[in-house]
């Protein structure tokens, strides 16, 4: 990742994300408070960081984190990996893109 965060925003306005000792719904909303600050701070502009936040926004108010963290256990957090949240369709998605299974 980028600077030390555990989060980057990429160029298809997703978010990739390392999850270490919090659960995918915890780092998801400590990355959204993240680039809230970013954007407050003015070290992120709103060109950049406006669809990963708009993404991040849309998974956290719809996914159903107790099914990913059942059917993906790394998901929980226990495990380090890294995972890309992204548009998919008409919603969003989450990608596990490295961890142990």
């Amino acid at each position: 990742m980028i600077g030390g965060r555990s989060w980057e925003i990429v160029e298809d306005g997703g978010v990739l994300m390392s999850l270490r000792g919090a659960c995918i719904e915890t780092t998801a909303r400590r990355v959204q408070r993240d680039i809230v600050r970013a954007l407050l701070e003015g070290w992120l502009t709103p060109t950049g960081a406006g669809a990963g936040l708009d993404t991040l926004v849309e998974f956290l108010s719809t996914a159903d984190f107790a099914d990913l963290r059942s059917r993906h256990p790394e998901l929980s957090g226990a495990v380090p990996c890294r995972v890309k949240v992204m548009r998919k369709g008409d919603g969003v998605s989450c990608c596990l893109l490295s961890g142990s299974r």
